[in-house]
């Protein structure tokens, strides 16, 4: 039910604090398991991912998100990130532009963007 995914989700984020980021990823992925539209408690299992460097499993994290929240920008930007990280440059580029797009003073999405461009091919 939907308090017992927030708790796992809390405990999830507590683990993070404490360093404990395999548990930390187990209790985020109960919490899903209980309530598979947490966009929050995804969007912690995907910065925990990218922050492990598990490319793939956090591209599909921000995908789930954006299929929910097409609107969320920061999700947007990450997943640029993710793309970049997994060597689809023209992909991080098309969601890196439509962040910037849809926020111009995004700074990040446009150090993303030259980053990419300035990459050899």
């Amino acid at each position: 039910d939907a308090e017992n995914a927030m708790l796992h989700g809390k405990l999830g984020m507590a683990l993070v604090g404490d360093g404990q980021f395999d548990k930390a990823r187990l209790a985020f992925g109960q919490a899903l398991v209980l309530n598979p539209g947490d966009v929050v408690t995804r969007a912690n299992l995907a910065a925990l991912e990218m922050k492990d460097g598990h490319w793939t499993d956090a591209a599909l994290q921000w995908t789930r998100i954006l299929e929910a929240r097409p609107d969320m920008t920061d999700a947007r930007y990450n997943f640029a990130v993710c793309l970049y990280q997994l060597n689809d440059r023209q992909a991080a580029l098309d969601e890196a532009n439509t962040v910037l797009a849809r926020q111009p003073g995004h700074a990040d999405a446009a150090r993303l963007i030259d980053l990419i461009r300035a990459a050899p091919r």
